[in-house]
């Protein structure tokens, strides 16, 4: 994989692909879907996904999600898999994520609230009319037992946290069992005339059921998604009359680290073995936002955090790119003809710069290390070169993706 093609395999294109995904397993089981309106209000201005909006949103009656988890569950799909309450009970909401298990995206603010920090879909539920006090107590009390708890609670919403706290501690399925009975809740039939939505620590949104019975299309990145055909009311129950100018919340690309390409579980293996586990990173973190201040320390593990992300997708690319070219490579090693070498390596001359600056070698396997340690030498830095080998990982030594073995 060249520099440039490393560019297009961006995690706002990974969400598209995942959201297409979702969409061919309803079409294909006839389940229904419809955009969320904070994802068709991007495909209506952009008709792409901002690099900065990496996690779209669909809405489903309760029935066709629990038909979509039946689906999925029964699917086994490699690398996917699906995040709720139902499964997690640390999951802090009574929706349903579409995880990538083939990449990495971790809120800093939502900690550990994600048991599978990957890409995904969320699918936010349409629920029947009803209005149930103990449900509502549930949710509340599952929503504020999270990683970052709201600083000013309201007497109610401390009764739902303890009583939240209490279940969980001394029910070993109390995910389960709060999943299945908000399942029981609100999939009573009503005579209401419409649904509601509610998201993580957000008001109830009313959507008449008339909204749903026409269905149009949208496209999003080369892909057509369904939407309600009066999309302009559906979208006004959530931005207001004033569409043209509705302003869309905006992220700190800072709070988030994110991969299109890295397991999380290789990812957060990565961490432990260089001595910054997550769990040092949310703690500095969620003193920063306790204290209202960025701590250098929670910087500085930031910043770094951000740098092995990257080195990770820099070491994949790499070991694409010069793996299919090692016996012209060794060729001109064993007759020394480092000018070609110094050209071929230019692209890990450059990268391998950088991350020195930051203390960390990048190797994409033992014999490629030493081969740019030798280019290295040949221009004249022996200090980068002994640096970069100081620095390597042992483990970054063994060959990046290994050969398939024919049976």
């Amino acid at each position: 994989m060249s520099m440039n093609e490393r560019k297009q395999e961006t995690p706002a294109l990974k969400a598209v692909a995942l959201l297409t995904e979702v969409r061919n397993l309803c079409e294909e089981n006839n389940i229904e879907y419809y955009l969320a309106p904070n994802t068709l209000i991007r495909a209506l201005r952009f008709g792409t996904l901002e690099a900065d909006f990496v996690i779209p949103e669909v809405l489903m009656t309760l029935d066709d999600c629990l038909r979509f988890i039946d689906v999925v569950n029964q699917a086994t799909l490699p690398g996917r898999s699906l995040e709720y309450m139902g499964n997690a009970k640390s999951y802090p909401g009574f929706s349903v994520e579409y995880v990538d298990e083939n990449s990495t995206y971790i809120a800093l603010g939502r900690g550990k609230d994600y048991s599978k920090p990957g890409l995904r879909v969320t699918i936010s539920i349409l629920r029947n009319d009803v209005n149930n006090l103990f449900a509502n107590l549930l949710e509340t009390g599952w929503e504020n037992d999270s990683f970052n708890p709201p600083k000013n609670m309201t007497g109610k919403k401390r009764v739902a946290l303890s009583y939240t706290r209490m279940r969980k501690r001394f029910t070993s399925d109390a995910g389960e069992k709060t999943f299945s009975y908000l399942c029981r809740v609100y999939g009573k039939k009503t005579s209401s005339k419409q649904y509601f939505v509610r998201s993580y620590r957000r008001p109830r949104y009313y959507l008449p059921k008339s909204l749903f019975r026409e269905i149009a299309e949208i496209e999003l990145d080369g892909e057509s998604f369904k939407i309600p055909k009066n999309y302009e009311r559906y979208l006004k129950v959530f931005f207001g009359a004033d569409l043209q100018h509705a302003v869309l919340p905006e992220k700190n690309e800072q709070n988030y680290l994110i991969s299109a390409s890295v397991p999380y579980k290789d990812y957060l293996q990565r961490l432990k073995e260089i001595g910054t586990p997550l769990d040092d990173i949310l703690e500095a973190y969620l003193k920063s936002l306790l204290e209202n201040r960025d701590s250098a320390q929670t910087l500085d593990s930031r910043n770094l955090v951000f740098s092995i992300a990257r080195r990770s997708n820099d070491r994949r690319m790499l070991y694409e790119q010069l793996n299919p070219k090692m016996d012209m490579i060794r060729n001109l090693r064993s007759s020394k003809n480092y000018d070609e070498l110094a050209v071929i390596f230019r692209d890990y001359t450059q990268l391998a710069t950088e991350y020195l600056k930051e203390d960390l070698s990048l190797c994409p396997s033992g014999e490629l290390l030493e081969i740019e340690c030798e280019v290295l030498d040949y221009l004249g830095d022996a200090k980068n070169s002994e640096k970069l080998k100081q620095l390597a990982p042992p483990q970054h030594k063994e060959p990046l993706l290994k050969p398939s073995t024919k049976q």
